[in-house]
C-alpha cells in the first residue's frame, strides 16, 4: 500500500505542476503596451498579443492598404504596428505580432501576424481546459494500470568488485553522436558570395534561409547590411526572395523588389554585398 501512494504522488505531482505551467504560459501571451516599450529587449523578436483601440492610420508612400496604424491599450500606452492590410480608426482589436526595433531611433514597433476582435479570456479557458482533460486521462489511467511488484530477496549477495573501465571500452558501450543534417531541397541551389569580406563562400540553401549582417543562417558580416535582411523560402518548387528590412532595399538584377521568384543566375544586391543564386 505505501509503495502505490508513492507512485500514485509521483504522478498527480508532476500533473499537478503542468498543469500550473500550463495556465501561466496562455496567460501570458497577451501584455500591456507599456510592457514592451519599458522592456522592448525582453520581448525583442518574440510574438506577442496586445489589445487595443485604432487612434491613428498611416499609409506608405504609393500604396493605400499597407502602412503602418497605432493602437491604444488599457495602460494609455500606444505602439505603431506595421500591416498589409490598414484598419479603419476607432475599431478595437486584438493584434499578435513580432516585436521589431526601428534602426536609428530603438524604438519598438510591431509587425503585424494576424489580428481579429475578441477578447483574450476564451483563449486561456479553452486551452487550460483542454490540458485538464488531457492531465486527467494520464492521472486515470496511471492509477488503474497494476503496478507490478517484484520480490525483495531474503538475502543481499555481495556486491562484485568493481573495476575501471579501459579508454577502448568505453568508445565500446558509449552511443556514437548523431550526425546533424540540413534538409535540402528537391531542387537543389546555392548563394556564392561576390564582395566583401565572405568573398567566395558558397551557401548550399535550405527550405527557409534567413540572410543578414551578423545572424541569421547566411552572415554577410558587411555593416551595410540590414541585421534581418532577406528571406529565401523554397515553395511549390521555387525559390522565392523576400525583402525583410524596413530601411534597407533589396535588389535582383539592379531592380528594387519586395518579393521575387529566383532564376538560375539572378544577382542579389544586400547593401553593398551582390551573391549570385545558382541552381545545382
Amino acid at each position: 500500500m505505501k509503495v502505490q501512494k508513492k507512485i500514485r504522488w509521483s504522478v498527480c505531482l508532476p500533473c499537478v505542476l503542468t498543469l500550473v505551467f500550463a495556465v501561466t504560459v496562455f496567460a501570458a501571451q497577451g501584455v500591456f503596451v507599456s510592457d514592451v516599450k519599458q522592456n522592448p529587449s525582453k520581448y525583442f523578436n518574440l510574438p506577442v498579443k496586445v489589445k487595443g483601440v485604432v487612434v491613428d492610420v498611416t499609409p506608405d508612400q504609393g500604396g493605400l492598404k499597407s502602412g503602418y496604424y497605432t493602437i491604444r491599450d488599457e495602460s494609455e500606452q500606444t505602439i505603431e504596428i506595421k500591416t498589409d492590410e490598414l484598419p479603419a480608426p476607432g475599431q478595437t482589436f486584438i493584434v499578435e505580432g513580432i516585436v521589431t526595433m526601428k534602426p536609428g531611433t530603438q524604438t519598438p514597433f510591431l509587425k503585424e501576424l494576424t489580428r481579429g476582435k475578441g477578447n483574450f479570456l476564451p483563449f486561456i479557458v479553452i486551452g487550460a481546459a483542454i490540458i485538464v482533460v488531457i492531465l486527467i486521462g494520464i492521472l486515470v489511467y496511471m492509477l488503474r494500470r497494476p503496478v507490478a511488484m517484484e520480490p525483495v530477496a531474503e538475502e543481499m549477495s555481495a556486491p562484485e568488485p568493481t573495476r575501471r573501465m579501459s579508454t577502448e571500452e568505453m568508445k565500446r558501450v558509449a552511443p556514437a553522436a548523431p550526425e546533424r543534417t540540413v534538409e535540402v531541397p528537391a531542387v537543389p541551389a546555392q548563394l556564392e558570395v561576390l564582395n566583401g569580406p565572405n568573398k567566395g563562400e558558397k551557401y548550399i540553401l535550405k527550405k527557409r534561409n534567413v540572410i543578414g549582417r551578423d545572424a541569421g543562417d547566411l552572415a554577410l558580416g558587411d555593416p551595410t547590411v540590414s541585421g534581418e535582411h532577406a528571406q529565401i523560402t523554397f515553395k511549390n518548387r521555387k525559390y522565392v526572395l523576400t525583402n525583410k528590412s524596413l530601411t534597407n532595399p533589396t535588389k535582383v538584377n539592379k531592380a528594387a523588389v519586395e518579393t521575387r521568384d529566383l532564376k538560375d543566375g539572378d544577382e542579389i544586391v544586400m547593401g553593398a554585398i551582390k551573391v549570385k543564386f545558382t541552381k545545382l
